[in-house]
């Protein structure tokens, strides 16, 4: 079987934003390979169902699926949103003295497809010493490494069972692991 080649697609892609109601850039020559390969080995691991039975195969095609899916929004990303680099200073939230640009830090994020890996514009002011990630605002990820729907998956499990039956729920119907007690957060 041939593996989805997704994690390369976002390193390729450019991070200034395109202009809110742009028409998108071309799909990236990674993103389509990776179809096309998601689509090969689909029909593959069908032609297979009669050794390895239908749940295999909408197991690992689920897998592959959510795979690909990550790949596009860890490309999608900075085409739509940029790194959340303003100018080389902006107005410090605390002090409201200038806080400066002071290059990119990355931030790694569970989302409900998969982990993607954010280049954030990082900005701290001279003043009092706050750190600002405007893109972590924007996206609605300050000090925490899951996104809302996430948090919200998350909340509501844990509403509705006890926690470990959650998390072990949430890991098989998606993507994502949760470590120790990260979830109670």
């Amino acid at each position: 079987m041939r593996e989805l080649a997704v994690a390369e697609i976002s390193r390729k892609v450019v991070v200034r934003p395109i202009a809110q109601g742009s028409v998108a850039p071309p799909v990236p020559p990674a993103l389509a390979r990776a179809w096309e390969t998601f689509w090969e080995s689909t029909v593959d691991c069908a032609q297979q169902i009669g050794e390895t039975g239908f749940a295999t195969f909408e197991k690992k095609f689920r897998e592959d699926l959510l795979k690909l899916g990550g790949g596009m929004l860890d490309a999608a990303l900075p085409c739509a949103v940029g790194s959340g680099y303003e100018h080389s200073r902006r107005t410090c939230m605390i002090c409201g003295w200038k806080a400066e640009f002071h290059g990119y830090r990355p931030k790694t994020i569970t989302t409900l497809v998969r982990e993607i890996r954010l280049r954030r514009a990082y900005y701290r002011c001279p003043t009092c010493g706050v750190t600002q990630f405007p893109l972590d605002e924007m996206l609605s990820v300050k000090g925490t490494g899951f996104s809302p729907g996430v948090r919200e998956a998350i909340s509501f499990l844990n509403a509705k069972v006890p926690f470990d039956e959650g998390v072990e729920t949430l890991e098989r119907l998606s993507c994502i692991r949760m470590a120790g007690e990260e979830g109670r957060k």
